[in-house]
């Protein structure tokens, strides 16, 4: 994906992003970096929406994963036109990247993944500001400032959380990593 927008993408990095490995051998290189790498990739090249199946995106209901999130800003808004109006798909794609770093950063620390906040939220979660993704910058004059969007991860609903994000890749990757089939 990113040799066809870019080519030799990783010559337009900056100097913030470093590669692990050797550029000359360039087979290994996509193995060799770890999440975090890919992570600031993804928001270098703002290719949210490219990461996910837009099916998936389209259809994806932060409800499944907690009850109490939500889908769309709400009415306090300074863009006139973000009121009451859904995710859209790269804002979609970047709360399931920062759940899914967040997920991994917290097992692989071993904290506690159930944990939940002294008011009862779970301590997995996400956020995101409605101005994050703007390509103009938001007016000095503001009445409101930019609203917050915070999606939980119910600890009983991680595995669903991780199948859905298999899926979205390749169907058949769930039942692989739930001990089905096999590739050959």
């Amino acid at each position: 994906m990113l040799l066809e927008q870019v080519g030799a993408w990783w010559q337009h990095l900056p100097k913030s992003i470093q590669i692990n490995g050797d550029l000359a051998h360039q087979d290994g290189l996509i193995s060799k970096q770890s999440m975090g790498f890919w992570l600031k990739v993804v928001e270098h090249f703002k290719i949210y929406d490219k990461v996910f199946a837009l099916d998936f995106l389209d259809h994806l209901d932060f409800k499944r994963y907690y009850h109490k999130n939500r889908n769309r800003f709400g009415t306090k808004t300074n863009l006139a036109h973000r009121k009451n109006a859904h995710l859209k798909r790269h804002e979609k794609a970047d709360l399931l990247l920062q759940l899914l770093r967040t997920l991994r950063n917290r097992a692989f620390h071993f904290e506690n993944l159930y944990k939940y906040t002294p008011k009862g939220d779970p301590r997995l979660n996400a956020k995101i500001l409605e101005d994050k993704h703007t390509a103009y910058p938001t007016p000095a004059k503001q009445t409101l400032k930019p609203q917050e969007l915070y999606i939980a991860l119910q600890p009983d609903k991680i595995a669903l959380f991780l199948e859905d994000l298999l899926g979205s890749f390749a169907p058949e990757l769930v039942s692989y990593a739930n001990g089905g089939k096999r590739f050959t």
